[in-house]
């Protein structure tokens, strides 16, 4: 509460007053003027408005995310932080700057059915998974169950025939491109896992590679190491004798891999376009699940090989193969009844 005018020796008035900040530490605040009465206004202004931006449901929707964003900085990963960061850009525009108490389910409604417009459905699910826990922690009072979502869309898996990865090998042998398209395509690896491996992670006696971290965008564009993507993703693998041919021609005295994650990708699409095959890098580890599903690797095998912490990827390629077979299988049925069934 204000405290009692203190006359200065300029002839102006001082009123202290204090609050309690974040951290809990009691701070004192001073408002001067040149009458008492002005002073104590001052003060006691300060004070109401302190209290009314105090309480959790009279911030702004931007202020709550930077605030929940900012109590967890040291257990979110970069790359959630970055997504987050993307999604109170591109997604909030109609709440981003309203007070949280004032934002109602209608509301909630709207920006889904503004942010389903051109974006797909996994992406609005997640658009409201972060405005939901966020305003979780500062409207505790607004039930947003029942929000209606885009249906979800059956995501066709984009595999590279055998073909196609002769190929992008066969273009990419001689080159620095050559290391990583064969730890794609033979290991199953990640793009990020692969720019994040040193010397220190290889061992060619042993002809092992460990995956323990993996490169990622931060907040301000810029390439940073972290931890890799899940607990899961951390493994050891043994290295082909082809690709330990390869790093066995490599100067150990420079980086392992020179190029940046930036250039390689922008090269790699030349080359696929260039070559007739998918141009995204990440079917390569799709085509080596398949390999391995193709050749009978058991199922918890494969999943354990390419880092994955549930099996959701793998039962898509299984029904790619199986979509696939099921051509064949189909014309082997046509050409037993054309050949032995005779109906007049």
């Amino acid at each position: 509460m204000a405290g009692k005018a203190e006359k200065l020796n300029s002839g102006n008035y001082r009123v202290r007053t204090s609050y309690v900040n974040e951290t809990g530490k009691q701070i004192s605040k001073g408002f001067t003027a040149s009458t008492a009465k002005e002073a104590k206004f001052l003060a006691m202004q300060f004070e109401v408005d302190h209290k009314h931006k105090a309480r959790p449901e009279n911030v702004s929707f931007k202020d709550a995310i930077e605030s929940f964003l900012s109590n967890r900085e040291n257990v979110l990963s970069v790359s959630t932080v970055v997504g987050y960061q993307q999604l109170k850009r591109n997604a909030y525009a109609s709440i981003i700057d309203m007070r949280v108490g004032l934002i109602t389910k209608e509301k909630v409604q709207k920006v889904i059915n503004e942010y389903a417009k051109d974006h797909a459905p996994k992406s609005v699910r997640n658009a409201l998974g972060f405005l939901s826990s966020v305003l979780r922690e500062y409207h505790s009072g607004l039930k947003i169950d029942g929000i209606i979502l885009p249906k979800k869309k059956k995501v066709e898996i984009i595999i590279p025939t055998t073909d196609e990865v002769e190929r992008i090998l066969q273009e990419t042998k001689g080159t620095d491109m050559y290391l990583p398209v064969m730890l794609g395509a033979m290991l199953g690896m990640r793009r990020s896992e692969i720019f994040a491996l040193t010397w220190s992670d290889i061992d060619l006696k042993k002809k092992m590679v460990t995956i323990d971290k993996a490169v990622v965008k931060d907040v301000t564009g810029a390439y940073v190491i972290k931890g890799t993507k899940t607990t899961s993703s951390e493994r050891k693998l043994a290295l082909l004798d082809s690709i330990v041919d390869e790093l066995k021609e490599k100067d150990k005295d420079e980086p392992l891999l020179a190029m940046g994650v930036n250039a390689f990708s922008q090269r790699y699409r030349r080359l696929c376009k260039r070559v007739d095959a998918p141009t995204s890098f990440h079917t390569l580890r799709h085509y080596n699940a398949s390999v391995m599903l193709s050749e009978g690797v058991p199922n918890r095998y494969a999943q354990d090989r390419l880092g994955h912490a549930t099996d959701d990827m793998l039962k898509k390629v299984y029904q790619h193969i199986f979509d696939d077979k099921n051509t064949t299988v189909n014309l082997i049925i046509e050409d037993f009844f054309k050949a032995n069934i005779k109906v007049k």
